[in-house]
């Protein structure tokens, strides 16, 4: 296992899920 490619695919995934949270978040606020 290389470790940039270990650090690139924790990148990549974070990404996806701070995108993901402020997608929910931005939902929410649109609700209210």
């Amino acid at each position: 296992m290389n470790y940039d490619d270990q650090i690139k695919s924790v990148i990549l995934h974070s990404t996806d899920m701070t995108r993901l949270l402020y997608f929910s978040i931005s939902e929410i606020q649109r609700n209210n």
